[in-house]
């Protein structure tokens, strides 16, 4: 998502700094969700990094109950090499060797 697409969905898209996290919280609005969220990002991202992001989403249909979902994302990473074999942009390989596409 573009910083233009944050700044017309959005209410709130505050950076901060603690310590050495990056620290992101938003409050956005996409069709019928409303997300609210909070990212903390560290490490140097070039040998490693570590990424959690917690948010809920509430979906209000036009007509019926809001549905209301918790995710818990934890992410690492750590740089391997210059050789990515035949992985494409936007996937990861999961534990079991399966393919995933990330968001």
């Amino acid at each position: 998502t573009s910083a233009s697409q944050h700044k017309s969905n959005c209410t709130r898209y505050d950076i901060s700094k603690n310590g050495d996290v990056t620290v992101v919280e938003a409050e956005c609005a996409y069709a019928v969700d409303k997300v609210t969220s909070r990212t903390e990002m560290s490490g140097d991202f070039k040998k490693a990094f570590e990424v959690k992001i917690v948010s809920t989403t509430v979906t209000q249909p036009p007509s019926g109950k809001p549905l209301t979902r918790e995710r818990k994302i934890d992410q690492t990473g750590e740089y391997l090499g210059a050789d990515c074999s035949d992985i494409k942009p936007g996937e990861a390989i999961a534990e079991d060797g399966s393919r995933v596409m990330v968001q």
